[in-house]
């Protein structure tokens, strides 16, 4: 049999082109009758009274290279498969179905091998095959069934990030091909939950941060998906953050007639301080609690002393400690 194709007496007198036929289970018969003229019009005499022989018409199909049976794969995979010979295209078929009635995926390419515009569905087990088509496209063999598993990425955070601090955090993670966005959700230190979503860069920094405590962090990527929406990949690891805020530096107090002036250097991560006085340095018992949104000082007439004089024993002690507008407090300073 020709490698190129299978050929059949002429379709009809005169008519020298060849063509093909398709794969079979059963034979092809054929039968040569005799005419008078050279172009074989008319021939005579009866088909069945002819020496009639057969063939059987079988291609040998691809085989499936790669990726192997049941693999799990990310994003979209590049399935190939081995050539033909007479083979001018294939066809390609991805179902989720071992019937394919209905695939995800039915293309036509004169390669051997195809990577996918389709997101598949993930976490389901999929089924591909391959079959040629001749010169005349016709179809021929389907090649055996393989299976894959489409498992979706999972983020990773950078190396290297904080885990603790007063300023604000930078969050990193190492961006998936193929993934449109990104959500990240963030476990707050009073047990509420924070969800950004379609995050279009691989990177996050809290405009506003208020509050101490833990904060959980998890990410993870969309991709499109056949339906027009996207699908989510599972989340990362949870990266927790320390959020402190340590005491004012420079602590100072002045002490005139009217009254006593309390100073401390600002912090950039506090909204608020608050601001007490005690006659002991333990503050059991505080004299006086308040707070001061304006930073930097405070002024009270509790408690005031001479100037001239130095404070006794068990004169007022002053602390002072940064807070955000969550009233969580940082450390004091004394």
């Amino acid at each position: 049999m020709p490698s190129r194709r299978s050929r059949s007496t002429r379709r009809a007198a005169g008519d020298s082109r060849s063509r093909t036929y398709s794969d079979e289970t059963t034979k092809f018969y054929w039968v040569v009758l005799p005419s008078a003229n050279l172009n074989g019009n008319p021939a005579v005499s009866n088909p069945l009274n002819g020496a009639a022989s057969n063939f059987l018409k079988q291609t040998s199909p691809p085989e499936l290279l790669s990726p192997a049976e049941g693999a799990n794969v990310a994003t979209w995979p590049t399935l190939r498969w081995t050539p033909v010979n007479g083979t001018r295209v294939y066809e390609i078929q991805v179902a989720d179905a071992p019937t394919f009635s209905s695939p995800l995926d039915d293309k036509i390419t004169n390669s051997t091998a195809y990577t996918s515009e389709t997101t598949y569905p993930a976490d389901t087990i999929l089924y591909w095959r391959v079959r040629p088509l001749d010169d005349e496209r016709t179809p021929l063999t389907w090649s055996d069934v393989r299976t894959f598993n489409r498992k979706l990425p999972t983020a990773a955070w950078d190396l290297g990030l904080p885990t603790s601090g007063a300023t604000t955090p930078v969050l990193t993670w190492a961006p998936i091909t193929g993934a449109v966005s990104y959500d990240l959700d963030t476990d707050k230190p009073d047990g509420t939950h924070k969800l950004w979503s379609d995050l279009r860069s691989a990177a996050l920094t809290y405009t506003t941060f208020y509050g101490t405590g833990v904060f959980g962090q998890r990410v993870r990527a969309n991709f499109p998906s056949s339906s027009g929406g996207t699908m989510h990949s599972p989340w990362s690891t949870t990266l927790n953050f320390t959020r402190t805020i340590p005491a004012p530096d420079d602590p100072a107090t002045s002490v005139g007639s009217s009254g006593v002036s309390f100073s401390w250097s600002p912090r950039p991560e506090a909204r608020e301080y608050r601001v007490q006085v005690s006659k002991t340095t333990d503050f059991a018992r505080p004299i006086e609690t308040t707070v001061n949104s304006t930073g930097g000082s405070r002024r009270s007439t509790k408690g005031a002393m001479s100037a001239a004089t130095p404070p006794p024993t068990g004169s007022p002690c002053p602390r002072a400690c940064a807070s955000p507008s969550s009233g969580r407090r940082g450390r004091a300073s004394a």
